[in-house]
């Protein structure tokens, strides 16, 4: 008798504890929304876990969540920035050497690179075409630049020493992104200048 009643209680636990999942009953203990939560870093923590499940744009708006509550957050603004960009389907490498390079330069490219030959490759680098292939990128209204730009004062408040300390303003990998992103939003702003005048 006292098995059929111990068989009785853990089938009965298991019951409750499938019900209570199905109807989401502890819910509460684990949030789905990012709005909800105060906690710099248990928004930290769901922002990677996000980031590692490639769940890009949830971990973006987890970020920002951290960056309404402080501002200077370095890990936020390193996550934040990271995740927009690998949240613009419009950025790949490939879209972004179609939108830059004219058909014929670059067919020149490949077979320049084909034969290796350094010397007519730094020419057709310096071809005045190069940035003709950038109306794509206009029309489009200039996904590239708005990333560049949004990225570039991000990590600038890292650099300019302006964020907390958790990643610090001499990172190798903060200064390489600030200063490709700087000199990417830097060209195409004098590029649209250019073309505005």
């Amino acid at each position: 008798m006292l098995k059929i009643k111990s068989l009785l209680v853990v089938l009965a636990i298991l019951v409750l504890f499938g019900v209570s999942c199905t109807l989401n009953v502890f819910s509460i203990f684990s949030p789905r929304n990012a709005e909800s939560i105060y906690d710099e870093k248990t928004l930290l923590d769901m922002g990677d876990a996000y980031l590692r499940n490639g769940n890009y744009s949830n971990a973006f708006i987890t970020y920002s969540r951290i960056l309404e509550l402080n501002p200077t957050n370095a890990k936020a603004l390193v996550g934040a920035s990271y995740t927009y960009i690998l949240s613009e389907p419009e950025l790949s490498l490939s879209n972004l050497v179609d939108a830059f390079l004219p058909e014929e330069l670059k067919l020149k490219l490949k077979l320049k690179l084909k034969l290796k030959n350094i010397q007519l490759l730094a020419e057709s680098l310096t071809n005045d075409n190069m940035f003709s292939g950038l109306k794509p990128l206009a029309s489009k209204k200039n996904v590239l630049y708005r990333v560049s730009r949004y990225v570039s004062s991000n990590l600038s408040i890292i650099v300019d020493g302006n964020a907390d300390k958790s990643v610090p303003r001499n990172d190798i990998g903060v200064n390489t992104s600030f200063l490709l992103f700087n000199l990417i939003r830097t060209v195409l702003y004098y590029w649209i200048i250019m073309k505005m005048a």
